[in-house]
């Protein structure tokens, strides 16, 4: 079947992710696809993951800002590497307060208020700047916040 694929890249992926689903093995999984991360605007994880798993062995909370499919392709990437996902964020009134793939959404008051020593990844390919300078005023420590 990969052979209807038109490139390399998509057939690579298709493959990646049939072995992923038989194997469970995420490291390999990651190695098969992680030399077209570069090319894409894909969640690049080589700079940020070490820090965000070790701000999660230190039981720091792992906020993710933005519940689009950005948002969700975080979540999925990040369990696969053991990372729980504490809250999604979410300007959007009307997702605050329930919850999207699973997870609890909170308002950035919320954030601010009860959760501002957590390392929040700013999800959105859209509106990275704007939201990166709202939860600077919103007085995140800049440290504590990533954008993917």
């Amino acid at each position: 079947m990969t052979d209807k694929f038109c490139d390399e890249e998509t057939r690579t992926i298709y493959k990646a992710r049939l072995d992923y689903a038989k194997n469970k093995n995420n490291v390999e999984y990651w190695n098969s696809i992680k030399k077209f991360q570069k090319n894409k605007k894909w969640i690049c994880y080589d700079k940020s993951l070490e820090l965000i798993k070790k701000s999660y062995a230190d039981s720091r909370e792992i906020i993710l800002f933005g519940c689009g499919n950005d948002g969700f392709a975080s979540k999925e990437t990040l369990e696969m590497f053991g990372v729980e996902v504490s809250f999604f964020c979410d300007n959007n009134r009307e997702l605050q307060g329930g919850s999207k793939y699973g997870v609890k959404v909170i308002s950035p008051k919320e954030l601010s208020e009860n959760h501002g020593d957590a390392i929040v990844l700013v999800t959105t390919s859209n509106h990275g700047d704007v939201i990166e300078k709202q939860l600077l005023d919103l007085k995140i420590a800049p440290k504590n916040v990533i954008r993917l």
